[in-house]
């Protein structure tokens, strides 16, 4: 066995110490063992009910195996004992968008722009639920917004692009698929010739 692999190998001495069952979790969600993460997961929680990263990391392992539902769970436990930590709401929105519940998710992401107001990453994610909803307006203000944060983010000109053509402006949309391609999306070139042609 290399000193890696020693160095990861975790010999639970104390059964009931839930900080042991949390790394070896950890551990096993690092290297893509989701299931087994889940069992320590449940362990530590077993043992402190009132462990918050063990459900947020169980809802993360459960999101892994695309079990959303199980994931809204786990991350609405979490809420539960700490209701002002974005990263909860964020990934519980992500788990609400994988069972195509858009509004939900939107809910979860507007939580979370006021806790961290400056996160492009909730921005996309929600930009992306409206653009599923119809709410076109409402995608290109987010996408808008990731664009003022990171100006050079050019998935940001894709999403508002596609929003842009959803009102029928072809011509906001095809300016921001361009600038994309200017800014190096390989997915442009696809958006302009079938978009702006």
């Amino acid at each position: 066995m290399d000193s890696l692999a020693k160095e990861i190998t975790i010999t639970l001495e104390d059964t009931n110490n839930s900080d042991e069952f949390h790394f070896k979790g950890l551990v096993r969600f690092t290297i893509g063992d989701y299931e087994g993460a889940i069992l320590n997961f449940t362990e530590a929680i077993r043992i402190d009910p009132n462990y918050t990263d063990a459900y947020y990391w169980m809802g993360k392992a459960k999101y892994g195996i695309e079990d959303y539902k199980g994931a809204i769970l786990d991350f609405t436990e979490a809420i539960k004992l700490d209701s002002n930590d974005a990263k909860f709401y964020f990934n519980r929105g992500k788990a609400k968008y994988g069972i195509e519940d858009y509004k939900s998710a939107i809910t979860d992401y507007d939580k979370v722009i006021k806790l961290k107001p400056n996160d492009t990453n909730v921005y996309v994610m929600r930009g992306i639920a409206k653009l599923q909803i119809g709410d076109y307006r409402g995608t290109i203000a987010d996408f808008t917004k990731v664009i003022k944060l990171k100006p050079n983010n050019a998935d940001a000109y894709i999403g508002r692009g596609l929003a842009k053509y959803m009102i029928d402006d072809r011509k906001g949309a095809c300016s921001d698929f361009k600038k994309a391609k200017i800014l190096g999306s390989k997915d442009a070139s696809n958006y302009i010739y079938q978009y702006c042609q």
